[in-house]
């Protein structure tokens, strides 16, 4: 399990804990980019959102860079953190 803390989201103490996927490959089947040529195929799958770091990014672009300021959802009293 790997512990991250997101700051700016979770109330000081408090924490995010996840699952870590890791996998295992043949030195001689790594995909480094030196077989790549004119012609080949990459194929992208849509994701479902965002996930991992992609939350602080995201809170780092609407937030730092653009200035935004968080609105609290419908049915929701407090900061992101006190939301359960």
């Amino acid at each position: 399990m790997k512990r991250r803390r997101l700051p700016g989201f979770y109330q000081p103490g408090e924490y995010d804990v996840s699952g870590t996927i890791v996998g295992v490959v043949e030195k001689s089947k790594i995909l480094d980019g030196t077989r790549i040529k004119p012609g080949d195929v990459v194929i992208g799958l849509a994701s479902s959102g965002l996930h991992t770091n992609g939350y602080s990014l995201a809170r780092k672009i609407f937030f730092e860079k653009l200035k935004l300021k968080p609105k609290t959802p419908p049915g929701r009293a407090g900061q992101p953190g006190d939301w359960r």
